[in-house]
């Protein structure tokens, strides 16, 4: 169980130094994706209460 829990912190520990370039996009891709789909339904609100139609 010890040797277990040891590989599994020293790969914990190697994958995000290994991928720093690669995690600081993905995380920047993952902000963006939440952020449009937060927008998203707030904006087609806003154009229904502006239409004339509504």
């Amino acid at each position: 169980m010890a040797a277990r829990a040891g590989h599994r912190r020293r790969q914990a520990h190697l994958v995000p130094i290994g991928c720093v370039d690669t995690g600081g996009s993905t995380l920047l891709l993952l902000l963006l994706l939440i952020l449009l789909a937060s927008i998203a339904p707030i904006a087609a609100g806003a154009r229904r209460a502006a239409s004339p139609d509504a």
